[in-house]
């Protein structure tokens, strides 16, 4: 293993959320459980400021795990010197197979689990009811249960970089004959194409909808973020790095901090714009509805943004 200041901190702040996240959701669970709506004004008041304590903890560590994505890339962008071969962060992933791998797409698939959750609860709490309180509830054992197997394998893939000589992106991404890499390869020409309609489609969709929460929406989104990547890796690498037969996003991403920032940027917006469009209805909830669809349309407008800074860059690099 590899020490230094951004490993010390990932490994302390990760295990901080942990340990905020299990034993909060294990809390909401006893509350909501004891929640009854016989019991007494003295009592439903004690156990509401629980509850809002406990989802205060929640809130928190949510959103640590959610600061902590970057902080992750960062970490490993650190040790990639430190290991003999290593251009990018492909190689540091073969040094803990195939746990590496399973840990970096957690980090595109937990995000929408936490806004998800997040949303939820900021939708439940502009409602008197609380129609989402028990939805709320059982989303957690299985958010936290995520949570502890996304810190686990941090802490395995940490462990496991040490200066071992490993293979370069190129021996990964470049020379593969069959496989799902070799059909990523062979297929780059339909990448943009897709991110471009299904961009179309969602800005197009959300307009003639008059409203950004929809499953339509959803689906338009998540085929835009896979666009969005697959371009990246497949035809903007090769023309920013001025390689045309060398594919990979890692060495993009160091190389060009501002397609870094705007891929960032499209990428929250798409999170958010799949998060509200896969929302319980909220045609008897108004003010949660005009809540999700503020929130829908800032995911819209922030995936838009990056995503065409991201096409301007591509569009002017020669």
């Amino acid at each position: 293993m590899i020490v230094n200041g951004l490993v010390v901190s990932y490994f302390l702040i990760s295990l901080l959320s942990v340990v905020v996240i299990l034993p909060a959701s294990l809390l909401a669970l006893y509350v909501g459980l004891r929640r009854r709506a016989e019991r007494s004004c003295e009592e439903q008041s004690r156990e509401e400021n629980r509850a809002y304590l406990v989802i205060s903890l929640l809130w928190l560590g949510f959103l640590v795990r959610l600061l902590l994505i970057p902080l992750w890339f960062l970490t490993l962008q650190s040790l990639i010197s430190s290991v003999p071969g290593a251009m990018c962060l492909a190689g540091l992933h073969l040094l803990d197979l195939p746990v590496s791998y399973v840990d970096t797409l957690l980090k595109l698939f937990l995000p929408l689990l936490y806004l998800y959750w997040l949303v939820l609860d900021a939708l439940d709490r502009r409602e008197p009811s609380q129609p989402f309180f028990r939805l709320k509830l059982i989303l957690l054992p299985a958010l936290a249960l995520l949570t502890l197997a996304e810190a686990g394998m941090d802490f395995h893939f940490l462990m496991h970089i040490e200066p071992s000589v490993v293979g370069c992106c190129t021996s990964i991404f470049d020379l593969p004959s069959n496989g799902l890499l070799s059909a990523i390869r062979q297929n780059a020409s339909s990448f943009l194409p897709l991110l471009l309609q299904s961009m179309a489609i969602l800005l197009l969709g959300s307009a003639l909808l008059r409203r950004p929460t929809s499953r339509a929406v959803a689906l338009a989104a998540a085929v835009a973020l896979a666009g969005l990547l697959l371009t990246l890796h497949t035809q903007v690498a090769p023309r920013l790095l001025e390689a045309p037969f060398h594919q990979c996003v890692f060495c993009l991403w160091q190389s060009f901090p501002d397609v870094t920032v705007a891929s960032t940027l499209a990428m929250t917006g798409l999170w958010l714009a799949i998060t509200c469009g896969v929302l319980p209805r909220l045609d008897a909830y108004p003010e949660a509805g005009r809540l999700a669809r503020r929130l829908g349309w800032l995911g819209l407008a922030l995936g838009v943004a990056g995503v065409s800074e991201v096409l301007v860059r591509f569009a002017t690099s020669r």
